[in-house]
């Protein structure tokens, strides 16, 4: 086996599709105005725009302008709670969310706490799941906001979030719901409406579109406080002239990944059941998180006693296999795990 054989780290990011990376191409050679501008390359620039925000409203199920570009998903978690926050900081200083977010979410809600508010870091059950009881405990009346993933990038847990947000409106009706959805977005199904939330972060590069794009949801009717100032593109919630290249390349991938939705999860189910099933034959080795129809069907987290990752991490790596020791965004930072720590 050669180096490459074998990639095993999709959660973190994948492989740009061939038809994908034509149409970024063609916005770069071809439709390169800009979407502000009134000419007809300008035009043509737009249009693209709006065809690929059609494109993940209609992956989500929602209306094109609740749509909202972003650099990425840790953009997006950043627009949604200093956006939310700032936006509706006269009805409380309290959010809620979880011990095993992403760390856009963790970190921000950290910033939240060294400006005043207060921030309730639910824990998880062994299987990662945020308890229902847990959250109607933590939601007050001056709860602003609640952000709790669909899926966790780590361990691959599925949140119930239909049935938390139900639980949370039941105390707050006012209470603003997000969901990082970053790692669900094209993987399982995400229709905001049915979950129940009014914020979900979606990122391009996990879906097999380029890096440095990603989407955020905003209900109509729910308002943010933009992070940047200095232009009035994405509904004045994101300035600055748009990445049409990698919206573009957004578009096509969902519409993509939309059309085979139900003959990929079935396939990456049977890939997942496979591996864990020649892997957990290892002495010492342990399957992290849960199974079944609450994980996700693309993440797999199982470890070994007797190592460190970063030991074993290499040694596939020689033999062509090319998998993950840990979330991407903390992979060059010696920290324990915190997922697996909450679900201890």
């Amino acid at each position: 086996m050669t180096a490459g054989d074998i990639y095993l780290d999709n959660a973190a990011t994948s492989p740009v599709l061939p038809q994908v990376a034509q149409g970024v191409l063609t916005a770069m050679t071809e439709d390169y105005g800009n979407p502000s501008s009134l000419h007809r390359k300008g035009i043509d620039a737009e249009q693209r725009v709006k065809d690929a925000r059609s494109a993940v409203a209609d992956a989500l199920g929602t209306w094109p302008a609740e749509i909202v570009f972003t650099s990425g998903g840790t953009e997006a978690n950043n627009l949604a709670i200093w956006g939310a926050v700032r936006a509706y900081q006269g009805r409380g200083r309290h959010v809620v969310t979880t011990r095993i977010e992403h760390s856009s979410v963790l970190q921000t809600c950290r910033q939240l706490e060294n400006e005043g508010f207060a921030v309730t870091y639910l824990p998880v059950d062994e299987t990662g799941h945020v308890s229902a009881q847990e959250l109607a405990s933590a939601v007050q009346q001056d709860t602003i906001l609640i952000s709790i993933a669909l899926v966790n990038n780590e361990i691959g847990v599925i949140n119930r979030l239909d049935e938390l947000s139900q639980v949370a409106r039941s105390i707050n009706p006012r209470v603003i719901v997000h969901t990082d959805a970053v790692q669900a977005f094209c993987k399982i199904p995400t229709d905001p409406k049915a979950l129940g939330v009014d914020l979900l972060s979606l990122s391009g590069h996990k879906i097999n579109a380029p890096k440095g794009i990603g989407a955020l949801y905003v209900r109509e009717g729910v308002r943010l406080a933009p992070l940047m100032i200095g232009g009035g593109q994405e509904s004045g919630l994101r300035p600055g002239t748009e990445n049409v290249p990698g919206i573009v390349g957004l578009g096509i991938a969902a519409r993509e990944h939309v059309a085979a939705l139900t003959a990929t999860r079935a396939r990456l189910e049977e890939i997942k059941h496979k591996t864990a099933q020649a892997l957990l034959q290892s002495d010492g080795s342990r399957n992290n998180g849960t199974v079944g129809p609450d994980a996700a069907p693309h993440i797999r987290y199982v470890s070994f006693a007797g190592g460190g990752g970063e030991v074993l991490g290499r040694a596939l790596a020689a033999r062509g296999v090319n998998a993950s020791g840990g979330s991407a965004c903390s992979s060059s930072i010696t920290c324990a795990r915190h997922d697996l720590r909450a679900i201890d």
